[in-house]
């Protein structure tokens, strides 16, 4: 006990950093001296789990609130690098912003990750668009960005987390006020969009590297299929984007290393020419039907990595008195494979040998380029290792083409 009494105050805050500020504070009984140190520690994290609740409790557990009030207290002026805070439902807006406003004020040079998840319709104290400090933002579930100010700064934000929020406003997307007002902003995380305000969504950002938009599929068909979607992101380096297709997409800027991630409902040629994409990732399942293939490869004239994560064959949705096919119908003469130019294909088996090798032949006999396939597969079994190793090897193939394979045990 007295190696620990003994520790630097700097040391002892390090470690308890890595406990949820509760478990720090339990941990304080371990040296008298760590009574409050907890409370100063650069990394405060609040869980709402982590006190007990009454049956009469229709809000968050007083002694939560009060616990939190305690420690925002007792660290007086103390700098915060890190701020996460996660409780449920039915929270009063006023102590959400007071705590933030708190954080936010701690030292001209803390540099700080705010981290907030909530469960109930909140609004954002206006505080937190102005800070000269802040460097990583997450923000969910249910938080209500209406409007940005007009002299919103955020000079150090790079990482911009943004899960279920939601806005009001149908004329104005205030997004992309955000996006104007992080200059250095290089990843962006936009999940569970149900709305972004007006038909035109434009990301616009010099310095951005890696953009996901996943859009829910309640996030109605109608709606995005009059929704105007635009990129001005030279620098982007990943893409990932689930959700219908838009109305359009105009595609303004985009870097030629670009790699994307699609999932995408709702097919349509509104898809542009993505003459810059180079690496291509899909995910397939066995009764969804593979028309998005070949535009997708129609419209990347110069991929060169194609990724299909999910089952290679086809099933369909056949009648009792139907015959099931491997082939997906929009697969048909696979022409969209002859011109095409890719030159790594990875993907996946799943046991289904005879359905899954007619794909892969046909694949292997229309990729003209290919040079590697590589395979994966949950066999664990030798004699099935064996099995699929020899059958496909033994597909018809170009001489230069080289086959990989990786067993990935169960």
């Amino acid at each position: 006990m007295g190696c620990i009494s003994d520790l630097p105050d700097e040391i002892a805050c390090h470690i308890l950093s890595f406990l949820t500020t509760r478990e720090a504070a339990l941990a304080s009984v371990l040296s008298k001296r760590w009574r409050y140190l907890f409370a100063f520690t650069p990394n405060l994290r609040f869980e709402e789990k982590d006190f007990v609740y009454r049956s009469s409790d229709v809000d968050i557990p007083s002694s939560f609130r009060d616990f939190l009030d305690r420690v925002l207290a007792t660290s007086g002026n103390s700098p915060i690098k890190k701020f996460s805070l996660k409780y449920r439902d039915s929270v009063v807006s006023d102590h959400t912003n007071r705590w933030i406003c708190n954080v936010l004020s701690r030292g001209a040079l803390a540099r700080h990750h705010l981290d907030v998840i909530s469960k109930g319709l909140t609004s954002l104290p206006l505080e937190i668009f102005t800070c000269k400090t802040l460097v990583k933002l997450k923000l969910g579930r249910d938080f209500v960005i209406d409007m940005i100010p007009e002299n919103a700064s955020l000079p150090a934000l790079k990482t911009l987390f943004l899960d279920r929020i939601r806005t009001s406003n149908r004329h104005r997307c205030p997004f992309e006020a955000l996006l104007s007002a992080s200059p250095v902003l290089e990843e962006l995380v936009m999940r569970n969009l149900y709305s972004v305000g007006g038909t035109h969504f434009k990301v616009s950002s010099r310095t951005l590297q890696r953009l996901t938009l996943h859009c829910p599929l309640v996030y109605r068909a109608a709606e995005s299929s009059s929704r105007i979607i635009r990129f001005d992101t030279p620098g982007l380096a990943y893409l990932d984007y689930y959700g219908y297709v838009p109305k359009e997409y105009l595609v303004v800027n985009l870097t030629p290393s670009l790699k994307l991630s699609l999932t995408i409902y709702g097919y349509k040629e509104t898809i542009p020419v993505l003459k810059n994409l180079l690496h291509l990732s899909i995910t397939t399942t066995p009764n969804n039907c593979w028309r998005a293939l070949p535009l997708l490869l129609n419209k990347s004239p110069n991929l060169e990595t194609l990724v299909i994560n999910g089952p290679l064959h086809y099933e369909g949705c056949p009648s009792l008195f139907e015959q099931r096919e491997s082939v997906c119908e929009c697969l048909s003469g696979y022409s969209c494979l002859l011109s095409c130019t890719v030159k790594i294909l990875e993907i996946s088996l799943y046991g289904k040998i005879v359905l899954e090798l007619e794909q892969l032949k046909h694949f292997l006999e229309k990729l003209s380029c290919l040079e590697l396939l590589k395979v994966r597969s949950w066999a664990t079994e030798e004699n099935q290792k064996s099995q699929l190793t020899t059958e496909v090897l033994n597909l018809p193939r170009s001489s230069k083409c080289e086959i990989q394979f990786e067993f990935i045990p169960s």
